[in-house]
């Protein structure tokens, strides 16, 4: 009966969490095909099966976070990413006219988002984003786009979650093994019989 307990708790634990995340956080559930986060200045970061590029959005609609419905405004094959204030600067691959969507056969370009006109200016080296970003008072610091999704997603919650998770079938197994100590000398030694 045990076994069964702690898996039922465990679904429930996961189902309720990946609801709190959708609904309140407006992250991903931790589970799925789809890892995505609100940033701070209303785009948010989204990746589908791979975490090594992702896409920046905007967002639109809160409804729609995370959705592939979601035909809101974005930047794709985004690798690297860094967040400021009132930019956003950035690595992304345009795929070349004979690819589509392979990323290794792509030609990287560097971005700015300006996130007052929601602009994006395009750069075609390292260089220029660098010569850019110093003329609107940003250093460049570019993180892979894994990095700045798991700064911006809510890592306390998880660890919460994860003590609920833990701690009512650990209370029960230490119960379960109390009990099986203290009947434990009645079965080496039965009651004499007279």
């Amino acid at each position: 009966m045990f076994p069964f307990a702690c898996f039922a708790w465990t679904i429930a634990v996961l189902l309720a969490r990946g609801a709190i995340d959708q609904s309140c956080f407006h992250q991903d559930p931790g589970y799925g095909d789809d890892w995505y986060c609100q940033l701070d200045n209303g785009y948010m970061i989204l990746m589908t099966d791979v975490t090594t590029y992702g896409e920046i959005r905007k967002i639109e609609n809160q409804k729609a976070i995370g959705s592939a419905r979601d035909q809101s405004p974005s930047i794709h094959l985004v690798s690297e990413l860094q967040v400021a204030p009132r930019y956003i600067l950035g690595r992304y691959g345009v795929p070349t006219p004979t690819t589509t969507e392979r990323i290794g056969s792509a030609s990287n370009a560097y971005f700015v988002l300006h996130l007052a006109t929601n602009k994006m200016v395009a750069y075609p080296n390292l260089a220029a984003l660098r010569a850019a970003a110093i003329e609107i008072g940003v250093k460049p610091k570019l993180a892979p786009i894994v990095e700045v999704y798991y700064q911006y997603r809510v890592p306390w919650f998880n660890q919460l979650a994860f003590v609920f998770l833990m701690i009512p079938p650990s209370l029960v197994f230490i119960l379960i093994s109390l009990w099986i100590w203290r009947i434990r000398p009645r079965w080496r030694n039965p009651p004499p019989t007279a």
